[in-house]
């Protein structure tokens, strides 16, 4: 199984309510959607540049 790790993220305040009140209109739950942005952000960028075996 995975082992999940927990990451702090600060915001400016304004931008704390608009990610907010997006992920409430779209029905994301944060940590989920934040997980997927990051996944898709290093997947544009070549990372990892290897492939990976397992």
């Amino acid at each position: 199984m995975t082992e999940i790790k927990r990451l702090s993220v600060l915001l400016e305040e304004r931008l704390a309510e608009d990610f907010e009140a997006f992920c409430q209109e779209n029905s994301h739950k944060k940590s989920t959607f934040v997980a997927h942005l990051i996944r898709e952000f290093l997947r544009k960028e070549g990372y990892p540049k290897q492939t990976r075996l397992l």
